[in-house]
């Protein structure tokens, strides 16, 4: 369980045991603020594997989110690498595949 202190809103990992079933007094290290946390029914009453999935993700909903995914750098650096290979070794493709000649011509790009 996270616990967070209403003052500083310092955050603090706390095993759902150290709790217990009917609350408890804590104080945030931080800035000494005491209150009285009451116990995650929604986490306590599940079995070991789901309680470890739910720790999960809670702490995958606390990490900040990328703004721009690496996915779509790798996919653009993949197609830029295609296209660009496809025009800087046309005549390549052309000795090797003759029938990408027609394809090459009817986008402008004449192989002698």
């Amino acid at each position: 369980m996270i616990l967070t202190c209403p003052n500083c809103h310092s955050r603090y990992n706390v095993e759902n045991d150290n709790i217990g079933a009917q609350g408890r007094k804590v104080r945030c290290s931080a800035c000494k603020e005491v209150w009285t946390q009451e116990p995650d029914e929604k986490i306590e009453n599940l079995s070991p594997a789901e309680e470890m999935f739910e720790k999960a993700k809670q702490q995958a909903a606390n990490q900040p989110q990328k703004s721009f995914p690496v996915g779509w750098i790798a996919f653009s650096l993949s197609v830029f690498l295609v296209v660009g290979g496809g025009y800087w070794f046309r005549e390549l493709v052309v000795a090797k595949w003759p029938v990408a000649q027609p394809l090459y011509a009817s986008i402008g790009l004449a192989i002698e």
